[in-house]
């Protein structure tokens, strides 16, 4: 549950809209709705889920994971040295798991990355994205069908929850912000306080912020056919101007501040 909200704090903090599916939805092809799935620290996987999984990487998803991820089934067996049955899918299996009683740099960047375990990846592991001081890969990307896996080798979700690293938090959100980048409704808050939700209707967008953190300056980024945008809480017309390809509305959030902006077309 730690690494769960871990992982929300991080892509809460990059302005990621974020939905949980359960197993039954996964199972049931539910991932397919998304173009990133996150595994935190996700250590039981029923043989179910992990034909899911691998079916959505295999379909063009991306699956992010950490730490023990698919050591056990949903029984609690243990079945071989994690990524386990998703071995094809991440590109490796691990060689060892140290237990690691104190937190500790991941890689050789000095965060403070690392926390519960060591999860060593072979040496000569392709696809190495981040490596530790020892030279040995941390985090691995690989394709998988006509999509990707990426891994860290510790239980990274949970260490950002405990010490709000700004470099983990992009190791987390990084492929969700990436695959985020076409949304047609954007947030853009320095601070990383600011809750955002989008929704989005024939001629019409709407924005609900809500500001968890100190006085903050927002800029919500709304479709270019945009014609008028209204703070639903107030009534107000909200004005706006033309920013690329998009119509950009630039709001000041007091400290508890919620705002809803509704943007038109016609």
């Amino acid at each position: 549950m730690l690494s769960l909200m871990g992982c929300y704090k991080a892509l809460h903090r990059a302005h990621v809209p974020v939905d949980f599916i359960d197993t039954a939805s996964l199972e049931s092809g539910g991932a397919s709705n998304y173009a990133v799935l996150y595994l935190p620290y996700c250590f039981a996987l029923s043989a179910a889920s992990v034909n899911a999984i691998r079916e959505f990487v295999r379909r063009g998803g991306t699956v992010w994971a950490d730490g023990l991820v698919a050591w056990k089934d949903e029984q609690g067996v243990t079945k071989q040295f994690p990524p386990g049955p998703l071995s094809d899918v991440f590109g490796f299996t691990l060689e060892d798991i140290q237990a690691a009683w104190e937190p500790f740099p991941l890689s050789a960047q000095g965060d403070t990355a690392g926390e519960l375990w060591r999860c060593l990846i072979r040496e000569d592991a392709s696809g190495a994205t981040l490596r530790g001081t020892d030279g040995r890969p941390v985090a691995i990307e690989h394709r998988f069908g006509q999509g990707r896996a990426i891994y860290y080798a510790s239980a990274v979700t949970y260490s950002y929850l405990r010490r709000d690293d700004a470099r983990v938090r992009d190791w987390i959100a990084a492929p969700a912000v990436e695959a985020s980048r076409h949304l047609p409704i954007r947030l853009d808050e320095p601070g990383g306080r600011v809750s955002f939700h989008a929704l989005q209707a024939p001629g019409r967008s709407a924005a609900f912020l809500n500001n968890w953190g100190p006085a903050a300056r927002a800029a919500v980024r709304f479709p270019a056919s945009t014609r008028a945008v209204t703070n639903l809480l107030t009534t107000a017309a909200v004005p706006f101007h033309a920013a690329g390809a998009f119509a950009e509305v630039v709001v000041d959030l007091q400290e508890g501040a919620t705002a809803v902006l509704l943007a038109s077309t016609s």
